[in-house]
Formats: C-alpha cells, structure tokens, sequence
C-alpha cells in the first residue's frame, strides 16, 4: 500500500513539474519579468511542490 502511495505521489509531483517552465513564462508575459525573475519563481515553485507534496 505504502510502495503504491509513493509511486502514485512520484507520478503527480513529475507531472507537475512537467509544467513550471510553462507556468514561468506565462508570468513572464503577464507580469513582464526579466529571465533570472523567472528562473527564481521557478525555483520557489519547485520548494513549494517539495514541501507540499511529501511522500
């Protein structure tokens, strides 16, 4: 059950992450941020699903 957990949980965060450059750039558009703006956000975001999406 717990192996299952992790494995399913796994699967989400790198789903997720698939789309944080996305979401960077569209920050960037809306917000007009420069690259290393973006590249912080994306930074914090990845903390963020780590500490939110424990296994």
């Amino acid at each position: 059950r717990r192996k299952k957990r992790i494995q399913q949980e796994l699967a989400k965060r790198t789903y997720i992450e698939t789309y944080l450059p996305y979401i960077g750039e569209a920050l960037q558009d809306i917000l007009v941020l420069k690259r290393r703006q973006v590249d912080t956000v994306i930074v914090k975001l990845k903390r963020v699903l780590e500490k939110s999406r424990k296994i």
